[in-house]
């Protein structure tokens, strides 16, 4: 049984948005053969509304983790979570937004296959493949789904993983903005409701003092500096997301690229403060849910019909948002830079599909394992892919293919044995690293030192 007890108008409003978005995003499909192009970057057209509404929209998969993270931390979570994003799409926005879409390049496999050639525009592709499977998100969905509609967990999942398939399969990146447009203004229009009413049933303000603990309202919560520090590292995905690239890539012009990174910050900064302040309030009233479902918790207390509805329709859009430009990305990767066909056509592209919402389905149905495949992925490929992607758009700090190989392999390599060490020495979750430090840092300090050793050896450049 779920245990979110929704009247029956709001059950229709969740269930006209699924129609909604599948309409839109079905309806976006070319009458005519797409191109490569066109399926992978929408021909290069985005306007600037367009291209705030998707790149926005994209960015906040894990609605029931972030719910999470501000009902446990408070202020903390929008200082971890939050400003370290900021402050990287901010210099990816002055630094490398108008350059990415100068070049020619449809994905950063691409770039690092014509840069630095095909061992390491293939293993650039494997990683991104692994990163991009988004298998924890899909479990959230299902999570909802089940919730909500009372169906069982597998059957939940799969319906929300295909369902988020066949509208991509129909129209490709054209399909994943067109939808993201309607999405942003629910995900907004969700917590701009919520909040005012959680306010109102409490009567105000004043409630979060005495209710919430007093770390609760400080910016570092709980967490140590260190631990803080390593969320801020994890942020640098930020300037090699691949929906970063996707976007500039696509955008009309490389002036929209730039003005739409920052328009989208100030929109995350609102979003964000609505976000937090709503777990604030979740955290207050309901002291003894799980944390996981503050939010869908916190709307079923002070929401009334029809208005609990709409709420849940932005919620639902905030993950589904995410996993459309997931499984496109992943299907891209597949058929554009792992398969590598000679015709650039969309039916690998359709393949990937198929094959990415499968492993997301299988991967969602083992919550431990998605946690550590999302842990491992993340601490190796940032270490392995930061600088080559990085260095391949200034020409004059751009090393030779070997040395960029080295530097990728180094800095991922080290990482993943650092894990396996902690596993050994403790438990696949509850891992004892060396001198208690995490993976990512010594696979970043490796390839950052071997990097600038090549760099003094002028044959290598």
């Amino acid at each position: 049984m779920p245990i979110l007890y929704l009247h029956n108008i709001d059950k229709l409003v969740v269930t006209i948005y699924f129609v909604v978005v599948w309409a839109i995003g079905v309806r976006a499909r070319e009458k005519k053969k797409p191109s490569a192009e066109s399926y992978i970057l929408a021909g290069r057209t985005l306007t600037l509304p367009a291209f705030v509404a998707t790149l926005v929209a994209t960015w906040y998969g894990g609605v029931l983790g972030i719910g999470e993270f501000c009902y446990r931390y408070g202020i903390s979570s929008w200082i971890i979570m939050g400003v370290p994003y900021y402050l990287f799409a901010i210099i990816y926005a002055f630094v490398l937004a108008e350059k990415v879409r100068a070049k020619e390049n449809l994905t950063i496999p691409e770039r690092l296959y014509d840069h630095y050639g095909k061992a390491t525009g293939f293993v650039g592709s494997i990683l991104i493949f692994l990163h991009a499977i988004p298998a924890a998100k899909v479990l959230m969905l299902g999570v909802l789904i089940q919730l909500i509609f009372g169906i069982p967990m597998i059957a939940a999942t799969t319906i929300g993983a295909f369902f988020s398939v066949v509208y991509i399969f129909a129209g490709g990146f054209k399909s994943v903005v067109k939808t993201d447009k309607i999405q942003f203004v629910l995900m907004m229009v969700s917590f701009a409701l919520i909040l005012p009413y959680a306010i109102h049933y409490t009567g105000g303000f004043e409630i979060l003092k005495t209710k919430l603990p007093s770390e609760n309202l400080t910016i570092t919560g709980t967490h140590t500096i260190g631990y803080m520090s390593v969320w801020f590292c994890f942020a640098l995905w930020t300037l090699i997301a691949p929906s970063f690239h996707q976007r500039c890539s696509a955008a009309k012009t490389p002036k929209i690229a730039k003005k739409g990174i920052l328009i989208s910050v100030v929109c995350w900064i609102f979003l964000d403060a609505l976000m937090t302040a709503t777990g604030l309030y979740a955290r207050a009233l309901l002291p003894n849910i799980d944390p996981i479902l503050a939010y869908p918790m916190l709307a079923q207390k002070v929401l009334p019909p029809l208005v609990k509805g709409v709420f849940f329709a932005g919620f639902f859009a905030f993950i589904m948002s995410t996993i459309d430009s997931s499984f496109h990305i992943v299907a891209t990767t597949f058929s554009h830079d792992i398969i590598r066909p000679r015709k650039k056509g969309v039916l690998t592209f359709r393949i990937g599909l198929i094959i990415a919402a499968t492993a997301a389905v299988i991967i969602a149905t083992l919550l431990p394992s998605v946690i550590t495949i999302w842990y491992v992925v993340y601490t190796i490929s940032i270490p392995a892919l930061f600088l080559p992607i990085i260095t391949s758009y200034f020409p004059k700090y751009c090393l030779k293919p070997m040395p960029t190989l080295a530097v990728m392999l180094s800095g991922g390599l080290l990482s993943l044995s650092w894990i396996i060490c902690g596993w050994l020495y403790g438990t696949v979750s509850a891992p004892i690293y060396f001198y208690n430090i995490e993976p990512l840092y010594p696979g970043l300090i490796v390839s950052t030192v071997l990097y600038i050793f090549f760099v003094l050896l002028p044959s290598e450049r």
